[in-house]
């Protein structure tokens, strides 16, 4: 029997450009499921800068 989930995310990202070729980048998730047995909630984050070439 398979269990019916709900399942809700939102997320953000946002970057900046340092230089022509150097730029930054950071993003968050939160992830919401909610279903008979209970809910659970994620969070995933990362961050980075980067070198373009």
């Amino acid at each position: 029997m398979k269990e019916r989930v709900d399942r809700h995310a939102i997320g953000a990202t946002i970057g900046y450009e340092w230089t022509r070729s150097i730029f930054s980048v950071a993003g968050y998730t939160v992830t919401v499921l909610r279903g008979d047995v209970g809910s659970s909630i994620s969070n995933a984050g990362f961050a980075g800068v980067a070198y373009r070439f």
